[in-house]
């Protein structure tokens, strides 16, 4: 009687327990289904990818300003499907970073009801759009595919649609407001640690807040954008070189993600595994010389001169084979 009550009890827990995690998930499928489905909506999109490159570069619009907004559009969609994938592999996907993702694709719907593409691209978005559908319901969303987009003036400094740059300041505003506050509490408890390598960090922390708010207010020109890409770097090598926990790791790096997003906005070169520090005057240049270089001759001694004085310093009686 004994082990009959053990083992019924044993099923009981078990099922509570099971029923916790499910309630706590924010998706009602199976982690099996989920990630199937991330999976073939992440080959989708690469693959859309590839087919609308190949329709612009074939169409009036190719090497155009316009051109670059729509890819920049796509490309941002399938950066933002393979963050939530890799984020669900982990085990930290969110809602939100759920409807980040259909947010991004409505806006490539925008475009696609409004220009004709390919009939390659047009399926292949069709069957992306169902998947779409299914995450919503699967994280409890509605999918809303009526939202309409602009497109970029010569006027401004990017490359993107007023709409699409407002939304990517105002998610990066979001991310770097949650990262600064995990990285204050981080910090409080680990600032006198062997490891702590910058004291300053946490100033650059705070221009780089001002310097996201100020973009906020004025995005127009691609100075700001730098403004708030040099402390960044400098946060950046804070993160990699210093024993930050997962929760400071993982809002960096939706931070970075916003920031790589910005850079391609205002075309900007930005290299994250550039561990250089960046100054005020020289904002950009690697200080480590390395590469091939062709000499100024008009700015630099002849080299045979030289090796000619250097022969007769040296009292040698050579010819000028001997100089070869």
């Amino acid at each position: 009687m004994r082990m009959k009550f053990t083992y019924l009890a044993i099923l009981t827990l078990a099922f509570l327990l099971t029923n916790a995690s499910a309630q706590t998930r924010p998706y009602s499928a199976t982690d099996s289904q989920v990630q199937i489905l991330l999976d073939r909506i992440n080959n989708r999109t690469v693959a859309f990818q590839v087919e609308i490159d190949r329709t612009l570069d074939s169409s009036r619009i190719d090497g155009s300003q316009r051109e670059d907004s729509i890819n920049n559009m796509v490309a941002d969609l399938v950066t933002s499907v393979n963050t939530l994938r890799n984020d669900f592999s982990l085990r930290r996907s969110r809602t939100s970073d759920v409807q980040n993702v259909l947010d991004r694709a409505a806006l490539v719907n925008s475009f696609l009801s409004s220009n004709r593409v390919s009939t390659r691209a047009a399926n292949q978005w069709s069957s992306i759009k169902s998947d779409f559908d299914t995450l919503a319901r699967y994280y409890r969303l509605n999918s809303n595919w009526s939202v309409r987009t602009d497109y970029p003036n010569t006027q401004t400094g990017y490359t993107v649609g007023n709409l699409q740059m407002r939304n990517l300041l105002s998610r990066l505003r979001q991310h770097s407001t949650t990262f600064s506050q995990s990285f204050d509490r981080w910090s409080r408890y680990n600032r006198n640690q062997p490891t702590w390598s910058n004291e300053n960090i946490s100033q650059d922390v705070a221009d780089f807040g001002r310097a996201v708010d100020e973009l906020n207010r004025d995005y127009n020109g691609s100075d700001d954008a730098e403004a708030v890409l040099r402390p960044a770097s400098t946060i950046n090598r804070f993160i990699l070189s210093n024993r930050v926990n997962s929760d400071v790791s993982s809002k960096w790096n939706l931070v970075r993600s916003d920031l790589t997003t910005l850079a391609n906005y205002y075309r900007i070169s930005w290299n994250w595994n550039d561990t250089t520090v960046p100054d005020s005057d020289n904002y950009g240049l690697d200080t480590r010389i390395t590469g091939t270089y062709r000499l100024n001759t008009s700015r630099s001694d002849s080299v045979t001169n030289t090796v000619d004085q250097a022969i007769v310093n040296a009292g040698y009686n050579v010819n000028s084979r001997d100089r070869m």
